[in-house]
């Protein structure tokens, strides 16, 4: 996947609902620095309006998920379950195996 906002390397910053603006991404994945799954999709739940107009696609076609942070963000055995999962998200006909639950869910 390429990574439409924010920069390889670079730090974590806030995007303003202004800058994803017209986006409409191929998929959308939410993973809010410090939150485990359940707080990721209260957090996507109370934006959802603007979130189907940022990635109508991404919503529409089923390929919308919220991810826990700690999967993603920590160094540790729980980045591999990270990886996994969006290699078996963004890549399905490459026929990864979808790891347990607890890194990626299917959002809304």
């Amino acid at each position: 996947g390429d990574c439409l906002l924010g920069a390889a390397g670079g730090h974590s910053a806030e995007i303003p609902w202004s800058r994803a603006a017209g986006l409409d991404p191929d998929r959308l994945l939410l993973v809010p620095c410090g939150y485990d799954l359940a707080h990721a999709r209260a957090d996507a739940d109370r934006a959802e309006a603007r979130l189907r107009e940022l990635a109508p696609r991404a919503v529409a076609g089923g390929h919308a998920a919220v991810g826990h942070s700690a999967c993603f963000s920590r160094s540790g055995p729980r980045v591999v379950d990270g990886i996994e999962a969006l290699a078996a998200w963004l890549h399905p006909e490459a026929g990864f195996a979808a790891p347990g639950p607890g890194a990626l869910e299917p959002w809304p």
